[in-house]
């Protein structure tokens, strides 16, 4: 989740705490409601400074803490900041301001579109790049909920704070591919172009939507509707974004257009109409100035009227699948079953079924019926006698968890067993690009400028055995860091600017995304993705130098690392307990002015 969005989620729970027990009631409290104000604009500040994320969170909950229990004191109802999923009127209490019920319909939708070039014809100098689409992806969502509306006289001031329903958060859309041409050029000056989509299927919905709309508005800000989509993950291991990670971004950016401050006229009309209505747009552009991501909102907001009770929901839990292995024929399954609970978060009775299709899964409990607030459990076992008949393979199956009373919150679960032998694998990598600049000036002094490049990777990945061949099954990136050096020699002759760059955090956030990867035989080629930190330099020449006075003058270069991840995401290396891989001497370009080295280290683990 984005910074800006925990923040967001932070002072939500904050103002949420404030509106139902009173700010201006006890001066402490209203001392209280101000600094947790203060610390949720403060931890935004934070950037992605960790240490400081963390010493503003310590406070925050220290605050929130103090203030829950004078809050417990003034309602006589304990307070447990966020257990209640949406506001409410009935709860509301805050001298001078007034509360009115809110239900929102949301419709969101988000395209994204990368590029990537290539020289046509490879090989060639100088470079004729043409450009292709790398990446592109449509996804949507509907999404419901309820709220307040919480506002002082003549609406001088107002608050909206919605968040939608789990179960009526439904994705709409999600497809796409991602596409990549080969290294190797193959004919006479063409590459081959590969593809890979990815479908709505492997996507779910963890965290819902939620909307607020404060006034007055924070000085300087394009907007006061702050929209989040819902947050969603994907097991899909070739999406390229990192699990978990909010596939739309939220409506409160620098880039938005089409949005409107929402003024205290423009609030109580809705009020007084019983209706918002608001369609928005934005587009944000990535740093290469042309890859886009382009955002619709439909937002409607019926205001006055009490929302009515919700039927029954069937919410179940854990949100992960069932995945079962035997890597030797004399031992178990492990794990052998797996408990869902399923529940009824809704305020009818709903009755249910869950089903599966293969004969390798056993169900304790195929039907049943739910009362609100009750829970049952469902256990998912491997049936051993079927389940010692397979091949060495991987078999799926889809668990399916169904309301069958109004269908709120039908759900499925994959399910997967592994027969055979598995391996757990850890790689090391590190190593170094240089990126040398040719001398711009003539001087007495033999001159180089360059950047190096450092780079530290590790990974761990998993290979499965199908029929007596070893096949790739998933990997995760543990670690990933990039330095940079100063190569300017002799450093007397130049006078540097401390390094900028652009773009390391691309390699950085690298850690925690899927490792993808492939088995040929006994080696294993490993693809870490493809990213190219830039950096910026200024620097100039301190002794005397031709033509003068401009050569002498601060210039701006851009150093590249452009071949570092292609080299490394075209090495096998071979599957032995202990190996180490690299080449015998450093790469050089064709042209003599960058320099390749790196080192595998593989570890078996298990």
């Amino acid at each position: 989740m984005k910074r800006k969005e925990i923040a967001w989620l932070i002072v939500g729970t904050v103002a949420v705490i404030a509106l139902f027990f009173g700010a201006d009631s006890q001066d402490r409290m209203g001392e209280l409601s101000k600094r947790m104000e203060e610390l949720g604009k403060k931890l935004e500040a934070c950037g992605g400074n960790i240490e400081c994320m963390k010493k503003v969170m310590a406070e925050l909950q220290a605050v929130s803490a103090e203030y829950a229990k004078l809050a417990q004191a003034v309602s006589g109802t304990p307070l447990i900041p966020g257990q209640q999923e949406s506001p409410t009127c009935e709860n509301f209490f805050r001298p001078g301001w007034s509360c009115l019920p809110v239900k929102m319909t949301a419709s969101y939708r988000n395209e994204r579109k990368s590029f990537d070039s290539y020289c046509d014809p490879p090989g060639i100098l100088p470079c004729n790049r043409r450009e292709f689409v790398s990446f592109q992806s449509v996804y949507a969502l509907t999404a419901e909920g309820n709220g307040i509306l919480t506002y002082t006289k003549d609406f001088v001031e107002f608050q909206v704070f919605v968040r939608s329903a789990l179960a009526k958060t439904r994705l709409t859309a999600f497809e796409g591919f991602k596409r990549w041409r080969t290294e190797t050029p193959i004919g006479s000056g063409r590459y081959r172009f590969e593809q890979r989509n990815f479908p709505m299927g492997s996507c779910n919905v963890d965290i819902p939507a939620g909307l607020s709309i404060d006034f007055p508005a924070e000085e300087g800000a394009p907007t006061n509707v702050f929209f989040v989509p819902a947050h969603t993950r994907t097991t899909d291991d070739w999406y390229p974004t990192e699990r978990g990670d909010n596939l739309g971004p939220t409506m409160h950016s620098e880039d938005a257009v089409s949005v409107e401050i929402v003024v205290p006229e423009a609030m109580r009309a809705a009020a007084t109409s019983g209706r918002f209505v608001r369609t928005y747009r934005w587009r944000s552009l990535d740093t290469d100035g042309k890859s886009t991501s382009d955002n619709r909102l439909d937002l409607t907001l019926e205001i006055g009227e009490a929302p009515r009770d919700e039927p029954g929901v069937l919410a179940v839990s854990p949100g992960d699948g069932f995945s079962s292995s035997r890597t030797d024929p004399k031992k178990s399954f492990e794990p052998s079953s797996k408990i869902y609970t399923l529940r009824n978060a809704g305020k009818q009775a709903l009755n249910y079924s869950v089903s599966k299709k293969a004969d390798w899964l056993n169900l304790d409990t195929t039907a049943g019926s739910l009362g609100p607030g009750q829970s049952a459990a469902v256990t998912v076992s491997v049936n051993v006698p079927v389940a010692d008949k397979l091949e060495e393979d991987t078999v799926k199956d889809t668990l399916a968890f169904t309301n069958t009373t109004d269908g709120n919150g039908n759900t499925s679960r994959p399910a997967e067993l592994t027969v055979g032998e598995e391996q757990d694998w850890q790689v090391f990598l590190t190593g170094y690009e240089i990126d040398e600049m040719n001398p711009y000036w003539k001087i007495t002094t033999k001159v180089r400028g360059a950047i190096r490049f450092d780079y530290k990777l590790r990974g761990e990945f998993t290979i499965t055995k199908k029929k007596g061949k070893w096949q790739y099954k998933k990997g995760v990136i543990t670690l990933a860091d990039v330095g940079l050096s100063n190569l300017y020699e002799p450093l007397k002759v130049w006078l540097v600017k401390p390094l900028n760059c652009r773009n390391c955090s691309q390699v950085v956030n690298l850690k925690g995304t899927p490792l993808s990867g492939r088995v040929d035989g006994n080696e294993v080629r490993l693809f870490w993705g493809k990213k190219r930190p830039q950096v910026e330099v200024e620097a100039k020449i301190v002794v005397p130098c031709t033509p003068m006075p401009d050569c002498a003058q601060w210039k701006s270069r851009l150093f590249i690392s452009e071949e570092f991840m292609d080299r490394i995401n075209d090495v096998f290396l071979p599957l032995k307990h202990e190996g180490v891989v690299t080449p015998p001497k450093p790469i050089i370009s064709p042209q003599g002015s960058r320099w390749i080295s790196y080192t595998f280290i593989l570890r078996r683990l298990k």
